[in-house]
């Protein structure tokens, strides 16, 4: 289990900027691999919430740096939504 601090970050892969050589070097796309094989063949839920964001977070813990607000266009520049837009 991962320690969890308020550092601690959740991220859509839709708004995600990576390094392919980094991406490589550190074996990111077998680490995923490797947690998605471990969900399929265990009996227990290993996590909820789908099958391949949860491996995509895990393989990337504490390897990211957080990209400023306007990085992110959800809004289109707005920080929230009216509830009549969700």
């Amino acid at each position: 289990q991962l320690p969890e601090t308020e550092d601690t970050c959740v991220f859509n892969r839709g708004v995600v900027a990576v390094s392919g050589e980094r991406w490589r070097d550190r074996k990111i796309t077998e680490t995923i691999e490797e947690l998605i094989m471990l969900y399929v063949k265990s009996k227990a839920r290993l996590w909820r919430g789908g099958v391949s964001q949860p491996p995509f977070l895990l393989a990337l813990a504490g390897r990211y740096k957080k990209l400023p607000l306007e990085w992110n266009v959800r809004g289109l520049g707005r920080v929230d939504l009216g509830r009549t837009e969700m």
